[in-house]
């Protein structure tokens, strides 16, 4: 019986090798978006920081500012002014549900947020960091 599966099983395969296969259509992939790499960070910085992860937030950071804080101190600074940040945050949140491209020049990407307000990051050595939020 298994006999019989298998050779019914290439005889189908041999029609179609001859009668040529069809082909599954073709989707057409979007274009590269430059922008793509630091949006995937900034939303993982956001992710991070919404769920209270500041060690993770922490490690989004750019070398300089990973220098000047620590996980503890990002957390407290947080808590300290919650208003300042919840306003900055809701203003990125916001500007990524749009849409909003970030402008991509070389190893500098900023989304612009308005009101000479931008969130910065920089191409470390192939990893995007967050650079400043405004």
């Amino acid at each position: 019986m298994l006999d019989r599966l298998f050779k019914a099983v290439c005889g189908m395969a041999m029609t179609w090798l001859i009668a040529g296969c069809p082909q599954a259509p073709v989707t057409p992939q979007p274009p590269d978006q430059p922008d793509a790499a630091p949006r995937a960070v900034l939303r993982a910085f956001m992710d991070a920081e919404q769920h209270g992860d500041f060690n993770k937030v922490y490690a989004l950071l750019s070398a300089p500012l990973r220098a000047r804080y620590t996980p503890e101190r990002l957390q407290s600074d947080y808590t300290h002014d919650r208003a300042l940040a919840d306003d900055k945050l809701a203003r990125i949140r916001a500007a990524l549900a749009s849409g909003t491209a970030l402008d991509v020049h070389g190893a500098d990407a900023a989304l612009i947020l308005g009101e000479g307000r931008a969130v910065h990051l920089v191409d470390e050595r192939g990893s995007w960091r967050v650079a400043s939020l405004e």
